[in-house]
């Protein structure tokens, strides 16, 4: 789970970085290239199906729109897509791309989706099977990755260097809003909803922030908002134990009404067959009674007529 929240993190920073460097750096006509060589050039390292439906960015008005975007899953895996990006919207404010920090007035992703399953001829993930072909392979990508953690540690070893000035690689930003909604994430069988993130003032109080530290920012928003899920569901289920069991609760005692009421009831009916009993025996005693001494009478009756 964590791996996708990951990489919708890493999603949202690839994108600022992109739009700031989109934005400070490529003329106006750039933009509508961008597209056909993206949907050209992409499937040729990933090995899967692409496709950007849309790009527009004007460095005059600062505004980068990206839409309509997937990556497909290598071939042997279940779910067709790895990633799926419906609309992302960020506005930079150009006046300020001369000043200490680059100004975002707003950054809008809506529309995330991620899946991570276990599939392909070595049941890897699909995430690390794209990287796998990215690459050109597992143990280039193996060593690629050993060979950037030791630059990563060698440049945090080495003295500070003042970042270059003309592109966005560098820059320090401050975003007045970041919106992120509509996110889904599905993790094997299960598709799981992420609640929608709003952050605000990023970077303002420090006079802005670099884009790892931004990176950091929106991996705890993500990470908080996934466990806040989390939390929810174990509330939930907690209260559906408790209604559970006090269900279970009720319906003991409902049954134990019932079988009182219904012992009680038994014992009346027996109580009252009982007493109907020996009234109709002595009833019936009594009319056995009548009819042998009305019968005697009239045998008497008899006799007195012949004689």
């Amino acid at each position: 789970m964590k791996k996708a929240l990951k990489i919708i993190a890493g999603i949202v920073i690839g994108i600022v970085a992109l739009a700031l460097l989109l934005v400070l750096t490529l003329p106006i006509w750039l933009g509508p290239v961008v597209k056909p060589i993206a949907n050209a050039s992409v499937p040729k390292f990933t090995k899967t199906t692409f496709n950007l439906g849309h790009l527009s960015l004007n460095p005059y008005t600062g505004r980068f729109e990206l839409g309509d975007l997937t990556l497909g899953n290598p071939e042997g895996y279940s779910e067709p897509q790895a990633l799926a990006v419906s609309n992302i919207v960020v506005d930079v404010a150009m006046t300020t791309v001369c000043d200490k920090y680059v100004h975002v007035e707003e950054v809008t992703i809506d529309g995330v989706f991620v899946s991570i399953v276990k599939g392909g001829e070595n049941n890897v993930d699909n995430i690390d099977q794209i990287q796998y072909n990215i690459a050109g392979g597992k143990d280039k990508y193996e060593a690629n990755k050993a060979k950037a953690k030791a630059e990563k540690k060698a440049r945090k070893d080495e003295p500070e260097e003042e970042p270059a000035e003309d592109s966005g690689e560098g820059k320090k930003v401050v975003i007045d809003k970041l919106t992120l909604k509509d996110i889904s994430v599905k993790y094997g069988l299960i598709t799981i909803p992420i609640p929608s993130i709003t952050l605000t003032d990023l970077g303002k109080e420090s006079d802005g922030m670099s884009l790892e530290d931004l990176g950091t920012a929106i991996w705890e928003a993500i990470l908080n908002a996934a466990m806040a899920v989390g939390d929810g569901a174990k509330a939930l289920g907690g209260l559906l134990m408790s209604g559970a069991g006090a269900v279970g609760d009720g319906a003991s005692k409902a049954v134990d009404v019932v079988s009182d009421g219904a012992s009680k009831t038994v014992d009346a009916v027996s109580d009252g067959a009982g007493k109907a009993v020996d009234a109709v025996s002595d009833g019936a005693g009594k009319a056995v009674d009548a009819i042998s001494d009305g019968a005697g009478k009239a045998v008497d009756a008899v006799k007195s007529l012949f004689k």
